[in-house]
């Protein structure tokens, strides 16, 4: 993905540098250098939320954002199935929401079969106040047409949360 993302930018310069870098450490990013970081679907998947929003703290100006997006917490959580009600409507069932952790789900066909970390977002919240930064938004985005197409029972459930923060 990088070397396509350095492709573009060789073809269409915008000025942008891509590295790959350890997202709990940032190495490569001088600290105090950026005034936005964007974690899509990553945070997720650190063992160690703390030294993450740690160097993305470290990074930030003063004033800085970081964006990111998880899964739902509530709706992606271990051992969460789909279940069918006597009237046919297929719900959700929540899981096992207040089991923080690594986990992965048994489905051979379902996104989380490589797993990540479940965390409440409880989790999230507090930690970003730990480590200095006020949140300004949430917001819970509704499936677009393509997932609810091809699976209705979606259609009232966010599959994502995004948060934006800003560093204090």
């Amino acid at each position: 993905m990088i070397e396509n993302a350095r492709d573009v930018e060789r073809s269409l310069p915008s000025g942008t540098l891509f590295s790959v870098d350890d997202g709990c450490a940032l190495g490569t990013v001088a600290t105090g250098s950026v005034e936005w970081v964007t974690a899509g679907l990553s945070l997720n998947n650190v063992s160690d939320l703390d030294a993450a929003l740690s160097a993305v703290h470290r990074v930030l100006v003063p004033g800085g954002f970081l964006v990111f997006t998880i899964p739902h917490p509530c709706f992606e959580a271990p051992h969460a199935a789909w279940t069918e009600t006597e009237d046919g409507t297929v719900r959700r069932v929540v899981g096992d929401y207040l089991s923080e952790g690594f986990w992965h789900s048994a489905n051979p066909e379902g996104a989380r079969r490589a797993g990540n970390q479940h965390r409440k977002l409880s989790t999230y919240l507090t930690a970003l106040v730990r480590h200095g930064f006020r949140t300004e938004a949430v917001d819970e985005p509704t499936p677009d047409a393509r997932v609810i197409a091809e699976q209705p029972q979606r259609a009232g459930l966010p599959p994502f949360m995004v948060l934006q923060a800003r560093r204090a």
